[in-house]
């Protein structure tokens, strides 16, 4: 079998299309699936009609927030902060304030949050398995600091027949549910994740050396991956 890239989860039409126009061999296999929560609407009532900084910990997490955005009393006096650009996209038209972190990880977001804040309330939004490294880093704001759970990850197991040359990884529960579903990594094939939470995740699961994508937006980690594959000896029986 010839060379084939593994990806662990949906892509978008764009890198499919990257993909496709490289004539780069590939497979997208999602070990999870995301359920959106319905909003609590006690916590948000009690920060009504005063300006707020909504922190949203992923793109799900930014898809929940647009969602529910009129439920929940997100206005113009409010202000978003996003790990990323394409997280600021899904709010095209939103007068208030949108900022986007240096670097797509939870510390660089909240100093972000702690650079911008004047005593507003911050409200942070993630999913049932976000560490809390975010949280632990928003210590000094006290009794301005709210948390909700607005999605969670639930696991997809299935045992894949086909093996790769390259695997990559975008999260450390999607890493764990593939190793879970029984599924092994030929000793000669490479790990690719974005991050280094899932890289630490994917260390711990497969006791091998990861490779780390610098940038962590899908089509630059998948290029990323591309270039592992076509530079990689890969055994003839892959």
């Amino acid at each position: 079998m010839s060379q084939k890239l593994f990806i662990g989860r949906k892509i978008s039409a764009e890198t499919k299309n990257w993909l496709i126009l490289e004539k780069i061999r590939f497979e997208e296999h999602s070990f999870i699936q995301i359920e959106l929560n319905e909003p609590d609407f006690s916590l948000f009532s009690s920060t009504e009609n005063i300006p707020k900084h909504w922190v949203v910990s992923s793109q799900w997490a930014a898809k929940w927030l647009f969602k529910f955005q009129s439920e929940i009393g997100l206005n113009d006096i409010d202000s978003i902060f996003c790990l990323s650009e394409k997280q600021k996209e899904i709010f095209a038209g939103f007068a208030g304030n949108i900022f986007v972190a240096n670097s797509q990880n939870a510390v660089s977001l909240a100093q972000l949050a702690l650079e911008k804040n004047r005593g507003e309330q911050v409200l942070y939004l993630h999913g049932n398995l976000t560490p809390d490294v975010f949280e632990l880093e928003m210590k000094s704001v006290g009794n301005s600091f709210q948390k909700a759970e607005v999605y969670r990850n639930l696991p997809v197991l299935k045992k894949l027949e086909n093996k790769f040359g390259v695997y990559l990884f975008f999260s450390p529960s999607g890493a764990q549910n593939f190793y879970e579903s029984g599924n092994q990594i030929p000793l000669l094939s490479a790990i690719a994740v974005i991050g280094s939470t899932t890289s630490k995740a994917c260390e711990k699961i497969f006791g091998r050396e990861i490779c780390i994508s610098e940038k962590q937006e899908e089509l630059a980690a998948v290029k990323f991956a591309a270039r592992l594959l076509k530079s990689a000896v890969i055994p003839a029986t892959l």
